[in-house]
């Protein structure tokens, strides 16, 4: 017959094994992000929530610290938002802007930051120097509101994000980077495409940590 005593002591976390415990803190992680970022009074900022294991204790806290990084400032101690650069996506919205900047497509050349109205200069200059450090990080972004119109022009593309950086854009929003043409409109909807991205980041994520897990293992 079994026991009728029941376990009721509470054990000392710190007893876990440490393995154990670091997967734990792992699976507080929030998993792909689309973060939305704004610009405030000259700072990068996103209603985000903040990775819960960063408040939990010192041991959350330095496990998320080694995914999560305060990113979006050309100071780096002026930077505000965590963001995992292996399954985060930025969400990038410039409005509103300067009316003037809707009446650009009427001129025949290249319009650079500088040239675009003041609010989307500021926003797009800002964030080209605030990301600098993790720009050929960045997995993909997300646009909204955003147009680089062009009319005949020899310069390159303004170079806001790295190479292999997947765009995914909103109905009708002509943008020109690496992986989207000036004037090309988006085939599925932006929620479609996000969601076939981020399902695509998140087994990857998961088997990324299947095989660190493996490898640690064999490591003993």
């Amino acid at each position: 017959m079994a026991s009728a005593t029941t376990q009721d002591t509470s054990h000392s976390f710190l007893r876990v094994p440490l393995e154990l415990r670091l997967k734990i803190w792992r699976l507080s992680f929030p998993g792909p992000r689309s973060i939305r970022i704004s610009l405030i009074e000259g700072h990068f900022m996103s209603n985000t929530n903040t990775p819960t294991g960063l408040r939990i204790c010192k041991g959350s806290r330095d496990e998320t610290l080694r995914f999560y990084k305060l990113c979006f400032a050309a100071d780096p101690s002026n930077a505000r938002i965590y963001f995992n650069v292996d399954c985060d996506v930025p969400h990038l919205f410039t409005q509103p802007l300067d009316p003037y900047f809707y009446n650009l497509h009427m001129f025949n050349h290249l319009f650079r930051p500088y040239n675009m109205g003041a609010p989307l200069a500021t926003y797009l200059r800002l964030f080209s120097i605030a990301h600098a450090s993790i720009k050929n990080d960045i997995k993909a972004v997300c646009l909204e509101d955003c147009r680089l119109l062009t009319g005949e022009y020899e310069a390159p593309p303004m170079p806001l994000f790295g190479p292999n950086c997947q765009v995914l854009d909103f109905q009708g929003i002509s943008f020109r980077t690496q992986k989207l043409d000036h004037g090309e409109i988006s085939q599925q909807s932006l929620h479609q495409r996000i969601g076939d991205f981020i399902e695509h980041k998140v087994n990857k994520t998961r088997e990324d940590y299947r095989k660190a897990d493996q490898i640690n293992r064999s490591a003993r």
